[in-house]
Formats: C-alpha cells, structure tokens, sequence
C-alpha cells in the first residue's frame, strides 16, 4: 500500500493502518532501532510504541516522507529507550559515537527558537542531500540516521574502515560549509 493510502488510514482512525505501516516500514524500523539499542527485543518493543504513539497522536501537519517520518520516531523512541538503560550493555554505544561524530554540525534544540532552528537545519540537509550521490546519500544516511557502524559500511562497500570513515569525514565537512553557508551554523 502506498504512503498516501496510508496517511488516509490513519486519519481515519482505521486500525488497517498500523497492519499497512508494520508491511511497509515494519523491518526497516527494526533495523533503526535495533542498531541504536543493539537487542532484537528492545528493538520490537521500540517498534510498537513508536506505533502506538503515532495512533494515538497523529499529526495534523501534512507528512511529507511517511518513510522520513516513521524512521524519525523510531529513533528518537529507541535514544529514549537507549538513555535510560546502559549504553555499554545495549549496543556499546554506537549510535552515540555517530552522533557525536555530527555534534558540530547540528545545533542542540533546547528552546523554542532552538526548535525552530533546528527544523530549519533538518530542512537544509534534505536540499544538501540531494545534492549528493546515492552511493554518499546512502552511506551519511546509515551511519548518521540509523547509526549502522563504521565497520558494516565498510565490508559492505568493499572498503576498508579507515576509508569509509574518512569519506564520512569529508561528507561532514561539505555538511558543515554548506550549512554555514545557510546561515544555520
């Protein structure tokens, strides 16, 4: 079922679209949040309250990438999930060194116009984003949004770790200049 159908379902308030949402999306928000929580179990558990709490709040504004958004929640839920238990029992804390990795590029929302800020930023990656290739759109993708480690990248690109991790380097470097060109850094 397309992403359209499935938005409608959900403000319908049909409950065919958590079943729709779980066919489409179910395995790649697993794999978000089970590279961030490093648990099969936590990672399903993350999975349905992200569902849950998409039900039970469904957003009026228009949702531009269903895929975007779902992959958005699962994150921020597992990070949650991730705080409060032990970073060094639950996936030896991964993701935390990805998004360390992006800290000087991304401002820290602690207030209203943080937020707003930061929506803004989100907005100028998407456009920077697009100007990457897909091969470089799919590697900063899995290591800054799903978390995937280095050393996966690697042995699936055929690359060695020390390149992959400088390619991401350079790949955080045109992410920086282009956001200071935006004005957002």
């Amino acid at each position: 079922m397309d992403d359209k159908r499935i938005i409608e379902l959900f403000r319908r308030r049909d409950e065919r679209a958590i079943e729709e949402c779980s066919k489409s999306y179910g395995k790649l928000m697993n794999s978000v949040a089970r590279g961030i929580l490093g648990s099969r179990e936590d990672a399903e558990e993350c999975v349905q309250d992200s569902l849950h709490k998409l039900w039970e709040s469904f957003p009026s504004e228009p949702i531009v990438s269903l895929r975007a958004y779902l992959i958005t929640l699962v994150r921020n839920y597992a990070l949650l999930k991730l705080r409060s238990s032990s970073a060094e029992r639950r996936g030896g804390g991964e993701y935390d060194l990805a998004l360390s990795e992006f800290a000087d590029c991304l401002p820290s929302p602690r207030s209203v116009e943080a937020e707003v800020e930061a929506r803004e930023t989100a907005k100028a990656i998407e456009r920077w984003l697009g100007t990457l290739s897909t091969d470089d759109r799919a590697l900063f993708v899995r290591r800054c949004i799903i978390g995937d480690p280095v050393s996966m990248l690697a042995e699936e690109t055929g690359q060695s770790a020390a390149s992959v991790s400088k390619r991401l380097h350079r790949l955080r470097e045109k992410l920086r200049k282009y956001l200071v060109k935006e004005n957002l850094v």
